[in-house]
């Protein structure tokens, strides 16, 4: 019996540790995530703006963003809530439906797309054959991970997502399907969208 009342108070105490650590963690925010979307994905003077995926520029102030009236500054709306996530996922699919676009058998025109820095509109393209092996392989899926999270996450979170995208519940999808999933689930995650 004292064992389990020990095990308990050791799962209690740890429990609410990492609901610590969790609560502490903050966005980086609605303009640093665009600017950091901005420079990977887009050539230079580009007109990518993330409201444009999340209905405006208002709503980015509930993912975060600095706030000062000149006697006082801080970051506002940064903490994760269920707001804010639905928000962030709602943009992050978004923008994975209009990055689908790249396999449209006829140019997409929109100005902004085609600002895509070209290595990203390829790294897209390689995907509209899935799930034939040609789309479904770990190349395609590194070099993709490498242009949208970059070094932001550690190793072992490309190697978690690897398995996820390539798990033979995802072979179904559509190519458009299958690019939503992928910019959804890399984005998502924690590394790159909540500060060190």
């Amino acid at each position: 019996m004292k064992l389990k009342i020990f095990t308990f108070s050791i799962f209690l105490l740890i429990s609410a540790s990492v609901m610590a650590v969790l609560s502490s963690a903050q966005f980086q925010g609605y303009v640093a995530i665009n600017n950091v979307l901005k420079y990977r994905l887009f050539q230079e003077d580009n007109d990518f703006n993330f409201g444009k995926f999340i209905a405006s520029d208002d709503l980015g102030r509930l993912l975060g963003f600095y706030s000062g009236d000149g006697n006082s500054s801080g970051f506002q709306n940064g903490n994760p809530n269920a707001t804010n996530m639905a928000i962030w996922s709602l943009g992050f699919s978004s923008l994975g439906i209009w990055l689908a676009h790249a396999c449209d058998p006829t140019p997409f025109e929109d100005k902004t797309f085609q600002q895509l820095d070209p290595l990203v509109l390829q790294s897209v393209r390689n995907f509209c054959q899935w799930p034939s092996a040609k789309s479904r392989n770990k190349k395609n899926l590194g070099q993709l991970w490498d242009l949208f999270v970059n070094y932001d996450a550690p190793e072992s979170e490309y190697v978690a997502w690897e398995k996820y995208m390539l798990m033979n519940e995802l072979k179904a999808k559509s190519p458009e399907g299958i690019i939503e999933e992928a910019v959804v689930t890399m984005l998502l995650n924690p590394h790159f969208l909540l500060r060190k």
